[in-house]
């Protein structure tokens, strides 16, 4: 992992493109930071929806070249980042799950509530909660087959062992987000890390059914950063 930081909270020197797309795109704010958390745009049915955004210079010129937004989701309890400042600048509502804890009372400006799916945007939505307080809502695009997970999986060092792709924190290896399983995402993309573009079924597939069996190595290997991480984000 990268950088002196787990998270970087100074103001962004320029972003790092990565998931790139006909209908999308990711970036990292501050490429160095351990956390590697990941920001999207996605061009849904019904305009560009910006989704767990941080801010660096540059990144409105590149969200422009997608097309309008028409709003900026928050995904996850666990952090608002900078949904205020892009709806804001957007003059667009933040959409927030419903039932979600904790995030509301950080959000200025107009907010919406969603619950199955995100509105004219044929997208699904798979609500969880991993701890009592603290869930997130994966996306999932069906005519795109755009898959957007906030939490349970990633592709971050700390998230991964051995040979896999895709992985999970400790606490999601007990409980994986069985209701992917249905899935034939042409494209998987993370909260923390990079997007999975080659053979991405087959990556979520086995880190929902094979990811508790490394339970005991991603406690040696992953527990430090994890911890570290938790804490770090939790400081907001």
């Amino acid at each position: 992992m990268g950088g002196n930081r787990v998270i970087d909270r100074r103001e962004s020197k320029g972003f790092e493109l990565i998931d790139s797309w006909d209908s999308g795109f990711g970036w990292f704010a501050h490429p160095d930071e351990s956390a590697m958390r990941a920001s999207h745009a996605f061009a849904f049915d019904n305009g560009v929806w910006i989704v767990d955004p941080l801010d660096s210079p540059g990144i409105h010129d590149r969200i422009a070249e997608l097309g309008e937004v028409v709003g900026v989701a928050i995904c996850s309890s666990w952090h608002t980042r900078d949904a205020n400042h892009f709806a804001e600048r957007y003059d667009v509502p933040i959409y927030i799950p419903a039932g979600m804890p904790n995030v509301g009372a950080q959000v200025t400006g107009t907010v919406e509530r969603y619950a199955d799916d995100l509105p004219d945007a044929d997208v699904r939505i798979f609500h969880r909660q991993l701890v009592p307080g603290f869930g997130e809502a994966i996306l999932y695009h069906d005519s795109g087959r755009t898959l957007y997970i906030p939490d349970t999986l990633g592709t971050a060092p700390y998230y991964l062992v051995g040979e896999e792709r895709l992985g999970a924190p400790l606490l999601a290896r007990l409980n994986p987000p069985r209701s992917l399983l249905s899935l034939n995402p042409a494209r998987i993309c993370v909260g923390h890390g990079r997007g999975i573009f080659e053979d991405p079924t087959p990556a979520l597939q086995d880190a929902i059914v094979n990811g508790r069996r490394r339970m005991p190595r991603a406690l040696f290997e992953n527990f430090g950063t994890g911890i570290r991480i938790a804490y770090a984000t939790l400081r907001r």
